[in-house]
């Protein structure tokens, strides 16, 4: 039980609709001391804070006043309603149940090849993110298979190809029940359990949900309505960082890390959106104050120019998608532009660094200083060795099949193909190393689809490759701020909030109306719009999209 839910049971006996109560009072009432964070954020008193949801069960809310150093509580419009336990009762939202007993995270299509724990063998970032949060929750938690039924997460399992969805009504019925009677063995009684479902809805409603009323089971679905696999993965991860915090009570929990955060703070992203990729399409961004730019556009882009050479020196679909590849895995710290330059005129001069079995061929000193002496790498120990296992990966019959489909077929699927990138060999070293880090592997799946030219679906879940730039540009412009976070933090709500407008992108058909097709647009905006401005201490539009910038510039002696 909380130490909040002592303050939860004072409030739940006043008569009146508010009270104030200074920090010193409710210390008493609680019976230990508040954390600094108490008394300094906001966010400490939210419904994404312990505190906050002990609150939402009593049917109250909380705001703090820090000038006066009390915090005024309000009953909510509705006290919050248990859901009577019978099967026609509805789901409890998670915000009214407080913290779950038991978790249930659904199975998805990308898996290990190999035999695996079944935490592991599931390896899709949005698997990944629903089993850190239901750790981080520190209550038991399963996975729900659609072949092997409720599976323990240290459970061995060997990968299978079965999607609930496309199993009969009667079987989903049939692995609802076995679902339910595999928990009865597992919890002495499901009656006044709170479970969350964290799973699509064919998992859902199944009957799952029902059966689970029926035996006196609090259920809920917290992302039911939750779209977007970038939403879902933000949702996760400020849900699993913010019950982190409550291990440690000191650690205030930052503002872009509560519910709301997720949420959008600038309600017109979608026109935002659809100016910034419209302007960098058609290449209108007003750059006459830029001395030397690039020209904007898709046309223009580093590795878009890189193809088009490739192409007048008859390389193949397959060697264009294995140069981009080879590319991207060094694409990093470093200036784009200069990378694919080189790299092109490294194409002219010595093809056979593009050639897997060429590459396997050679010594790995010749690698190295080939690379190195045509200025393609940087770090030429780290990056030959990288250069030559996803060489050999491309080669290896063992390797991910997805990702040599992808180049060699022109044929992928995006998520696979994420999945696939950060998948290791039996021995557990990278199949492509350097190619699976956070931005660089969205960027990767997006340049196969293009310039790439391969026919990848699913690019709606491609989130925005999140750099430098890219949180500079949504800070700027008010899309997501989150300047007091780590960049890793901060990434995937910066995605979330991007993809709030992806619909609205303007760019190439195959990636058009996804976060892909914003990716590179406010790379460019970036780059040269706030960059600029930032040199120069001032605001120097490019855009109407810069008349709300938040850019104050400097004082200019």
């Amino acid at each position: 039980m909380s130490k909040y839910h002592a303050l939860g049971n004072w409030l739940t006996e006043r008569a009146n609709d508010s009270e104030s109560l200074t920090f010193d009072q409710i210390e008493a009432i609680l019976g230990s001391g508040l954390p600094q964070s108490a008394r300094k954020f906001p966010a400490y008193w939210s419904i994404g804070n312990l505190i906050g949801q002990e609150l939402a069960k009593a049917g109250w809310r909380a705001s703090p006043d820090f000038a006066s150093s009390l915090v005024r509580f309000r009953k909510n419009d509705a006290l919050p309603i248990r859901p009577k336990h019978n099967i026609h009762a509805k789901t409890t939202p998670t915000s009214l149940l407080g913290e779950p007993d038991i978790v249930l995270i659904g199975c998805v299509k990308t898996k290990a090849s190999t035999t695996q724990e079944a935490q592991y063998l599931f390896n899709s970032p949005l698997f990944k993110a629903r089993a850190d949060y239901a750790r981080s929750t520190g209550k038991p938690w399963y996975i729900l298979s659609s072949k092997y039924g409720l599976v323990l997460p240290d459970q061995r399992i060997d990968p299978y190809d079965i999607y609930l969805g496309d199993l009969p009504a009667a079987d989903r019925n049939e692995w609802s029940e076995k679902i339910v009677y595999a928990l009865k063995q597992r919890v002495d009684a499901l009656a006044g359990q709170a479970i969350e479902i964290h799973a699509g809805a064919y998992y859902r409603n199944s009957g799952l949900t029902k059966s689970l009323l029926a035996c006196g089971a609090e259920v809920s679905a917290p992302l039911a309505d939750v779209t977007g696999v970038g939403n879902q993965i933000a949702w996760y991860r400020s849900h699993t960082l913010s019950k982190a915090n409550h291990d440690d009570p000191l650690i205030a929990p930052d503002v872009a890390t509560t519910p709301s955060a997720v949420k959008h703070p600038r309600p017109d992203t979608i026109e935002v959106v659809a100016e910034l990729t419209r302007a960098f399409f058609e290449d209108s961004f007003d750059l006459k104050l830029r001395p030397g730019p690039a020209s904007a556009g898709w046309e223009s882009m580093p590795e878009v120019l890189a193809v088009k050479r490739l192409r007048t020196l008859n390389a193949t679909s397959a060697q264009v998608r294995i140069f981009l590849t080879l590319c991207c895995a060094l694409d990093r710290a470093r200036d784009a532009d200069q990378l694919w330059t080189a790299a092109t005129k490294a194409y002219e001069t010595a093809p056979w660094l593009f050639d897997p079995g060429e590459v396997r061929r050679r010594s790995l000193s010749t690698l190295r200083d080939t690379l190195a002496l045509l200025k393609i790498s940087r770090r030429h120990n780290a990056d030959s060795s990288a250069w030559r296992l996803i060489s050999e990966a491309l080669i290896n019959e063992k390797s991910p099949r997805a990702i040599k489909s992808a180049i060699f077929d022109g044929k992928g699927d995006a998520e696979s193909l994420l999945a696939a990138v950060g998948s290791k060999t039996p021995a557990g070293q990278a199949w492509y190393p350097l190619l699976s880090g956070p931005k660089i592997s969205v960027m990767w799946v997006r340049i196969l689809a293009v310039p790439g030219d391969a026919n990848i679906s699913n690019t709606n879940i491609i989130p925005v490759a999140v750099d430098v730039q890219v949180r500079k540009v949504s800070e700027y412009l008010g899309i997501a701020g989150n300047s007091s976070m780590d960049l890793e933090t901060a990434r995937p709500l910066v995605q979330a909030a991007w993809e709030h407008g992806a619909a609205a992108a303007k760019g190439p058909k195959a990636i058009a109306g996804t976060s892909a097709a914003i990716d590179p647009a406010v790379w460019f905006f970036g780059k040269w719009g706030c960059t600029f401005c930032e040199k120069a201490g001032k605001r120097l539009p490019i855009s109407t999209v810069c008349n709300d910038c938040r850019f104050k510039g400097v004082t200019q002696k």
